[in-house]
Order: structure tokens, then sequence, then C-alpha cells
């Protein structure tokens, strides 16, 4: 039942009552129905609500602020299986610069559930993959944030930006180097090894690791990369062997 599909009947019924929400959508509004498809066993049914949330907020701009706000009540809903659901739902709308935008993806990550953060986080991911400029300049207004939680979130939804084009997220990693929180440090490290084994992309990390002043970190993450590529040899464009000794020339023993 899990992944079963929707017959054609049961989906425009679906979508029928989901636009009927939308449309008479305010903010005493009742929701069960959108509920009730949120916590849904059948994935189907959530996958259609999330996706023809989108497609509404794709082709109607007169209902993007109502889809917005109950988005944002979606989340803030005492189950972790509707937050979830909501989050997906935000992952099919535009990337805006509103504050309402800001504030769903700030709700998100800071969620006490670790499937709800890691649910944003894979949105992140797949939006800086497709578009990737106004993903990165969006996710800039989260760098300074004061929860670390969130900082760490963002540097793990753009991560994939940097297995192909390192120069694009190299700068962020740059800006965290002497951030007082530990783990975030511990993510910067996971990050740099995974976009260095690349093909092309150990050279470029290597040219903005000179350019760090934490000279600490930098020699824990020319650790980290060597690690990964001694992980993952068979996969990466250079030996555990080409790797040392690229990276003892350029820094020295490591």
């Amino acid at each position: 039942m899990k992944n079963s599909v929707l017959a054609g009947q049961e989906k425009k019924r679906i979508i029928a009552e989901i636009e009927g929400v939308v449309k008479n959508y305010d903010e005493s509004a009742k929701i069960e129905n959108i509920r009730k498809y949120s916590t849904a066993a059948n994935e189907a049914v959530r996958r259609c609500l999330y996706l023809y949330l989108g497609k509404l907020y794709r082709e109607n701009p007169d209902l993007r602020e109502k889809i917005l706000k109950l988005i944002k009540k979606l989340l803030w809903d005492d189950s972790e299986h509707v937050r979830g659901t909501a989050v997906y739902a935000l992952g099919e709308i535009e990337l805006t610069e509103t504050e309402l935008t800001y504030e769903l993806y700030e709700t998100a990550l800071n969620d006490k559930y670790q499937a709800v953060k890691d649910a944003i986080i894979e949105v992140l991911q797949k939006k800086v993959e497709k578009d990737p400029v106004s993903t990165l300049q969006f996710a800039r207004r989260f760098l300074y944030h004061s929860n670390p939680r969130i900082r760490r979130g963002i540097i793990h939804g753009i991560e994939p930006r940097g297995r192909t084009h390192p120069e694009d997220i190299l700068p962020f990693l740059e800006e965290f180097q002497d951030d007082p929180d530990k783990k975030l440090r511990g993510t910067i490290l996971y990050v740099l090894g995974e976009i260095s084994y690349k093909k092309g992309c150990l050279e470029k990390v290597a040219a903005a690791l000179k350019r760090w002043t934490n000279r600490e970190l930098v020699f824990k993450a020319l650790k980290e990369i060597l690690e990964v590529h001694k992980r993952y040899e068979k996969f990466s464009a250079k030996s555990f062997k080409e790797t040392k000794e690229y990276l003892e020339k350029e820094f020295g023993k490591i």
C-alpha cells in the first residue's frame, strides 16, 4: 500500500479537495483534509498533495500568499509527519526572497525531529542542483543565523553544487572557518572531503585552502581529504598516493 499508484478518480477527488482548501484558506480555516493527506499511509497520496500545492503555486500567482500561509500552518503542526509533508510542499514552490519564505525554511531547519530537518536539507540539495544561482543567493541569508543547527543545515544543503562546481561553495565554507560551533566546523571538514575527489575539484579545493587563515582547520581538512581519497579510491579522480603527493607538494608534510 505504501507505494501504490492513485486511481484516476481518486486522484481527481483529492486534487479537488486540496484546491478547495487552498482557495478558501484563511488563518482560522480547518484543514483536516490537508492533514489527512499529509499523514496518509499511501505515499502516493502524500506525493499528490505536495506536488499539487506546487502546481497551484506556480500557475496561480494570486494563490501564492495563501499557499505559503497554509504551508506555514502545516510546519507548526503537532505531527512530524504533517511537518515533513509540508517540507516537500515547500520544495515544490519557487525560492522567493519574501520574509515568509525565509521564515518557512528557518522553521523547517530548526525542527526538533531529525527526519524533518533531513527533508529540508534534501529539498535544498535538489534546488541547488536545478537552480544554483537563486538557491545560493537564498542560502546566503542564513550564513550568520544565530542558530548553529540552521547554519549546519545550509552547508549540507548546498553541498551537491560543490561536487561539480566547488568554486561556487568554497567562499561559503571559508566564511565559516572560525565559526565557534564545533559541529559546524566538522561539517565543513566533511563537505571539503566530499567535494575534493571528483575530477578537477582537488586543485580548486587546495587553492582555496591556501587562502584560509585558520591553519589548524586547514590541516584537519587535508587529513580529511586524504581519508576520503583512501575510502573512495576506486571512484576518485586521483589515487590516494597521487593525492598525498600533490597535497604535500602544495602544503608540506601532512
